[in-house]
């Protein structure tokens, strides 16, 4: 997760999990309330959001991940997409192609 609080440290952080895993490596700049509904611990958690702009920095700083995000993109949004005819902001790909 990268929460406001220590995004300043996200640099550091994949350094030190890419040195120590093999495959795999990532974050996730998107934090979720909590399911209970608690007002407390909810405006907590969006006062540790980052902005859209924020995580779009996040996103590109990384140039290992943002490298996939761009060479994956055509495969999530594709010609049979047309944005005329959609009604979503995003279409997810999962179970659409095998993992590369």
């Amino acid at each position: 997760m990268v929460p406001r609080a220590n995004a300043h440290e996200l640099q550091l952080m994949s350094e030190f999990c890419r040195a120590r895993t093999k495959d795999y490596y990532r974050f996730d700049p998107l934090l979720h309330l909590r399911f209970d509904g608690d007002a407390a611990g909810n405006a907590e958690i969006r006062g540790q959001r980052l902005s859209p702009a924020e995580i779009a920095a996040v996103e590109r700083a990384d140039n290992e991940r943002f490298g996939a995000l761009r060479r994956g993109c055509d495969k999530l949004i594709g010609p049979d997409h047309e944005e005329a005819a959609c009604d979503h902001l995003f279409h997810c790909g999962a179970a659409t192609a095998a993992s590369t």
